[in-house]
């Protein structure tokens, strides 16, 4: 007699699948980094505030979903999240360097 496999591959989830907040992430991180590949946003502000925009909803969303997945047994899902959100950590250190300080004596968002 045939047997049907379950609907889940991994067994029973704990929550829903974290994917689309990661996915999610992905889209606003891109779409903050969209001006700069473009040419548009060079100053040292829009540099700043695409770092900030990388590392809240790229990194914040890709980690969360990374960690949610791993707690649903998903170990390809959570490796694969939790690296990208490294790298958005990453790519904001970098755009925070590759940005001036300001002369206008205020302090900067990462100081």
């Amino acid at each position: 007699m045939v047997q049907l496999a379950s609907a889940t591959p991994h067994g029973r989830e704990v929550l829903a699948d974290p994917t689309p907040i990661g996915l999610l992430g992905l889209a606003i991180g891109c779409a903050a980094l969209t001006p700069i590949a473009f040419g548009r946003s060079l100053a040292p502000a829009g540099l700043e505030t695409a770092a900030v925009f990388c590392l809240l909803f790229g990194a914040g969303c890709q980690f969360l979903s990374g960690l949610l997945n791993l707690v649903n047994r998903n170990l390809y899902g959570g490796t694969l999240f939790l690296t990208f959100a490294f790298n958005w950590v990453f790519n904001a250190w970098v755009l925070r360097s590759a940005s001036p300080p300001s002369r206008s004596g205020s302090p900067s968002r990462f100081s």
